[in-house]
């Protein structure tokens, strides 16, 4: 289960309290405001964080509450009710009471918990266990199947025609880049989702030129939307992609369109054309990893033959080497004491202390300055915190041009993981989810479809764009 959390500022110790016991039993923190310091902000900067704050309500499968919390609180509370979540309101009896309560509270969607904190948390976890089990994941969530079909079968063309009144509503008058559907368009692939049986939205993908392929016809009938039926026809559109050797993907879309626009974005999506409303989007997928040198791996070098294969990717005599060694995404105890085995990991292979810099993500580096290293070292942790820092800095695109020039990329645990697709905006030099500590991994050699595990003493080479198995 993923998870948002919103109060006030005067509440954020509970509100760390209450993710942490959360993400101790595998939930995933959507956006973790907390970590922010209120006194330095800009109107600019909680701009930004607004927009981080309504993409982590969109990206949850539940969010939660904790009163008394102010505007912003309720704002988000809104949000989440009419996205369709599960909603956790937690706080004592009067926050409920008629003198301070909103109509809002009372909504049989809502759920109530008034508790202690400890108790309150084990409310949270069973009813998102019971979600598990049911295959839901609150108000709108539905069983979904996603299924290929001819863009000329009878649904698919009923969904198409749906999907142009929506656009054509959408623009008003400006109708300047969008014609109805018609078998001109050559759609390569189409795929509907299926809620509970019944036609819930569709995609369709076609080639646009060598190396890049065109999202089409993407659409959710709004009475399913809000519960996560477009992430997973658009991943499932991308894996498609991918397949097919597709380096980028390209889409339209129009800014006013807000929640497609800021799925898109979530996803790795950026705007390479703006005209009025009207903009291009662009991806990169696979293409990532062509030409560049990654490993990663759960527990670091304890495998001698993953150390042998990092030894392999460097090229030089490792006492010739400089690395970048990045701790940041240690934020707990036990995090943090793993990072002396981390260090190690570089000394044992050769490469010299004095050659090995520390850097906490905490300013700009530019790409030049990133290209006199020949490895950079992510340790685990917070994948959610670690990806956070990344970008906050900018470290994301000095990265990408560091490792087009030869930099090796070596994961740990929540280093590996923010290479994959587990969250939005990823790295994406992996085009697979990934789940690390595993006891059981994937089998060596070539990646299976779907989610990779890794076990300790596995690693995922990826060498000029191939990705493997290693132990």
């Amino acid at each position: 289960m993923r998870f948002y959390i919103g109060s006030s500022l005067s509440n954020r110790e509970a509100v760390s309290w209450y993710a942490q016991r959360l993400k101790e039993r595998g939930w995933e923190h959507t956006y973790d405001w907390t970590k922010l310091d209120p006194e330095a902000e800009t109107p600019e900067r909680l701009g930004e964080i607004a927009q981080r704050e309504r993409r982590g309500v969109e990206d949850a499968d539940a969010a939660v509450f904790l009163l008394p919390g102010g505007r912003g609180t309720h704002i988000e509370l809104g949000m989440a009710l009419a996205l369709g979540k599960r909603v956790f309101l937690c706080g004592a009896e009067e926050a409920f009471a008629m003198e301070s309560a909103v109509g809002f509270y009372q909504l049989p969607e809502v759920v109530r918990l008034t508790g202690s904190a400890e108790e309150n948390v084990r409310e949270i976890l069973a009813a998102g266990e019971a979600d598990r089990r049911s295959g839901g994941s609150g108000a709108k969530a539905r069983g979904v199947e996603i299924v290929p079909a001819e863009a000329s079968a009878p649904q698919a063309l009923r969904l198409f025609s749906e999907h142009d009144d929506f656009m054509l509503d959408a623009m008003g008058g400006d109708r300047r880049f969008y014609t109805r559907y018609s078998e001109k368009e050559n759609l390569e692939a189409v795929w509907i989702a299926y809620a509970d049986g019944l036609p819930a939205g569709c995609a369709a993908y076609r080639k646009k030129e060598a190396g890049t392929g065109e999202v089409k016809r993407l659409f959710v009938r709004p009475e399913y939307r809000g519960g996560g039926i477009a992430k997973e026809l658009l991943k499932n559109l991308e894996r498609h992609a991918g397949e097919q050797g597709c380096a980028a993907l390209h889409l339209d879309t129009r800014l006013n369109l807000e929640p497609a626009v800021s799925l898109y974005r979530s996803f790795g999506y950026q705007t390479v054309y703006q005209e009025g409303l009207y903009i291009q989007m662009e991806k990169r997928l696979e293409g990532r990893g062509a030409g560049k040198h990654i490993l990663l791996t759960s527990a670091g070098f304890e495998n001698p033959v993953v150390r042998d294969c990092f030894l392999e990717m460097l090229g030089k005599p490792p006492a010739k080497a400089r690395a970048l060694f990045i701790p940041t995404a240690a934020i707990d105890e036990d995090a943090k004491a793993v990072l002396p085995k981390c260090r190690n990991d570089l000394l044992g292979a050769g490469i010299l202390p004095g050659h090995i810099t520390d850097f906490d993500l905490d300013r700009e580096m530019s790409a030049g300055e990133l290209s006199g290293y020949d490895t950079v070292y992510f340790c685990g942790g917070s994948t959610e915190y670690l990806l956070e820092r990344i970008k906050a800095v900018g470290f994301d695109r000095s990265l990408d041009a560091a490792l087009e020039r030869g930099l090796v990329y070596v994961g740990v645990s929540a280093g590996s993981v923010m290479a994959a697709e587990n969250l939005p905006g990823s790295l994406g030099y992996l085009p697979r989810e990934l789940e690390v500590h595993c006891e059981s991994g994937s089998p060596r050699g070539k990646l299976p479809e779907g989610t990779v595990y890794l076990t300790n003493a596995q690693a995922i080479k990826i060498l000029d764009g191939d990705a493997e198995i290693i132990e």
